[in-house]
């Protein structure tokens, strides 16, 4: 009875171990995800404070308009989102000046350098609640040096 008892002991304590160590894997499994999903969380925190608005052609995140005025001169608009700062909005407006003059130089004059509030009214249910945004915009001319056409 006792060597069955023994047995049975060492059967529970192998099992035991199995246990105790399917948990830790699972705990060291949890933490890895824990970690990822901070991460995410962090990288989006981040890239939403961006203060340069997005390089893209404008729409709903931001981005430039151009109006071809002459021969290598160019009425460009450059909008941010909401995150964006003027300093970023006028960082992506001389990049984009660059480009539509292929990397020459160009001599510019800023029409409207500034913040353009849109405002609107909801209805909450029982109050009408004004909300404004505030989303810097730079219009300016940009002339070529370098006659270059887009």
């Amino acid at each position: 009875m006792i060597a069955l008892r023994a047995g049975q002991l060492k059967a529970l304590l192998r099992s035991n171990a199995a246990h105790s160590l399917s948990v830790k894997k699972k705990v060291l499994r949890m933490n890895k995800y824990i970690f990822i999903i901070g991460l995410m969380f962090l990288s989006q925190l981040l890239s939403g404070c961006s203060a340069i608005p997005p390089y893209q052609e404008a729409g709903f995140g931001g981005g430039y308009k151009e109006k071809g005025i002459s021969n290598g001169v160019y009425e460009l608009y450059y909008g941010g989102n909401g995150f964006a700062t003027l300093d970023g909005v006028r960082a992506a407006w001389h990049r984009r000046a660059g480009d539509l003059c292929m990397g020459g130089k160009y001599k510019h004059e800023f029409t409207y350098d500034g913040k353009k509030s849109y405002g609107n009214t909801f209805y909450t249910g029982g109050a009408f609640v004004p909300i404004s945004f505030n989303f810097p915009e730079i219009i300016g001319i940009v002339a070529c040096e370098e006659s270059a056409a887009k």
